[in-house]
């Protein structure tokens, strides 16, 4: 058996360029390069048949590329397995009603229709428009 062992560690945070991410989180574009190349190369790897142990503080990340999960506590691997055995040790999920505001590319495609197109809303009028002053 082969096997290779990736230490995906987490960058200084205010070191590089960051983007707002969906969720709030802010995500450095170097994050995401180096994401993208340890993604290429797990995949490549167990392609090839070889067992890849990656250690990262990324849970997106493992969630995404590990078909088995160890979780450490203070230095102890306190649980580990599937993603769905370990989604399995929570309580079921509870439904929550959320308020959704709308976007303002909600509002848009409200007025001009769902492909930009038609539907043209001129007649529909809220404060000033550019022709006003």
């Amino acid at each position: 058996m082969r096997a290779t062992w990736i230490h995906h560690a987490p960058v200084a945070a205010g070191a590089l360029p960051a983007r707002q991410a969906p969720g709030g989180q802010r995500v450095s574009r170097e994050r995401e390069r180096l994401t993208s190349a340890i993604e290429q190369a797990v995949k490549d790897l167990a392609g090839r048949g070889t067992t890849v142990l990656l250690t990262t503080q990324y849970l997106d990340e493992a969630e995404q590329l590990a078909d088995r999960i160890a979780i450490l506590h203070e230095g102890q691997i306190i649980v580990n397995g599937t993603l769905t055995e370990l989604k399995q040790l929570l309580p079921p999920a509870e439904v929550e009603y959320v308020e959704k505001q709308p976007t303002l590319e909600d509002v848009f495609f409200a007025i001009v229709g769902g492909d930009g197109k038609d539907g043209a809303g001129s007649d529909r009028s809220v404060g000033t428009t550019s022709n006003e002053q």
